[in-house]
């Protein structure tokens, strides 16, 4: 295989009598060029086989003001509001009687851990967890 570039044959036409369709192709040596009715016929071929399928117009719809996985975080928020301010007057009420979260986690028979991650807002307590913070809240807002 010969690294420099072929020479041209005198026969050939010259460069200037050679028309392309497309500059940035190559010109087509005679035997890869195809007749028109053989490009047709090869093409007649291409689209019985894989038909031609006009693409539908766009359906065009007003898309929300924020994405709908805001609606649900919010829907969730609202859901959680009456906790949140459970929450927020049990710290209040334990910044009052000036005691420690593990002190009140004693009181209300829970773990140290989950009543820090309660009044952290980390995690929501369930029902029975509600029950909980809500009779502790009763029992010493009375007392004080």
């Amino acid at each position: 295989m010969s690294i420099f570039p072929p020479k041209h044959h005198p026969s050939d036409p010259p460069e200037e009598s050679r028309h392309h369709d497309d500059s940035s192709r190559p010109p087509l040596l005679s035997w890869q060029a195809i007749s028109k009715a053989e490009w047709e016929a090869q093409q007649q071929t291409i689209h019985a086989r894989d038909p031609v399928i006009e693409p539908s117009p766009p359906i065009w719809h007003t898309p929300p003001s924020y994405p709908p996985t805001v609606d649900k975080r919010l829907a969730e928020m609202e859901r959680n509001e009456p906790k949140r301010r459970l929450i927020s007057d049990a710290k209040e009420l334990a910044k009052i009687r000036k005691i420690t979260q593990a002190q009140m986690a004693e009181e209300m028979g829970v773990p140290h851990r989950t009543l820090e991650e309660w009044l952290q807002f980390r995690r929501m307590p369930k029902a029975p967890g509600t029950t909980l913070l809500q009779r502790w809240v009763a029992a010493h807002s009375r007392a004080e």
